[in-house]
């Protein structure tokens, strides 16, 4: 393996951490700011004494942030995007999806996506309480654009680490 080849493997090794670091401050936040029901993966017995933790106006958007921007990271370290336009592609596919998830949460269509819901999604753990999120959750505004600046950050990111690779790779 040659400088560049291991220059573009650390890259790419670099966005799957800062993603992986993501989910985990995403997680701490669900076990810190979120109730247990909204939790699938976390037990009650580490959310309880965090009960009743006082909220911060906005703070709610975080979890939409942080899926888009570790998702966009992951993905794009994984796929070892070398084009910022690889990047950008990741991203908008994110962004879709982030998008369809809060849409579904609107008041004028979160029926409609229950019942548009495929049937085998009830077989596959987790996914099976889609119809419980979409039902129970709640469109926000803020959390639509914490979607687009997730978006932004990891697309930064990304580009920033293009670059001081590049430069590193040329010294």
């Amino acid at each position: 393996m040659d400088a560049r080849q291991k220059t573009l493997l650390l890259r790419d090794l670099s966005l799957i951490a800062m993603g992986l670091a993501a989910v985990f401050v995403g997680t701490m936040f669900y076990a810190v700011m979120r109730p247990t029901p909204h939790i699938f993966l976390i037990s009650g017995l580490f959310t309880a004494p965090f009960a009743g933790m006082p909220s911060v106006p906005g703070i709610n958007a975080f979890p939409s942030f942080v899926h888009t921007l570790a998702f966009v990271l992951m993905s794009a370290g994984a796929l070892g995007c070398r084009r910022i336009s690889c990047a950008v592609k990741i991203a908008a596919a994110w962004v879709f999806i982030e998008l369809i998830f809060e849409i579904g949460q609107h008041a004028a269509v979160k029926k409609l996506f229950v019942t548009e819901l495929p049937a085998c999604l009830e077989k596959v753990p987790v996914l099976d309480r889609t119809a419980a999120f979409f039902l129970h959750g709640r469109y926000d505004t803020l959390d639509v654009a914490a979607i687009f600046i997730a978006a932004a950050l990891a697309l930064a990111l990304i580009h920033w680490l293009e670059n001081k690779g590049e430069s590193h790779a040329n010294t």
